[in-house]
């Protein structure tokens, strides 16, 4: 699974969040949610920051994230 799909995942089927609740949580906008789902954003490195935020703000752990398994993410 991919980052992006990894991130929807957390936020559509463990936090119950939407687009806009998830980015407001981060402090970004719903675009910007929204082109992480897509892998579409411009500076890759914009992705490793806010995958940091993520896993601070949600309380998961960084290492466990990367190995994610489909349905299940471990904090």
């Amino acid at each position: 699974m991919e980052t992006y799909e990894r991130i929807r995942e957390l936020r559509k089927n463990h936090l119950h969040l939407s687009q806009t609740e998830f980015g407001e949580r981060l402090g970004v906008s719903r675009s910007v949610i929204k082109n992480i789902e897509l892998n579409a954003l411009a500076r890759p490195d914009q992705k490793l920051s806010l995958i940091k935020l993520i896993c601070k703000e949600f309380s998961v752990n960084e290492e466990r994230f990367y190995i994610y398994r489909a349905g299940h993410i471990q904090s």
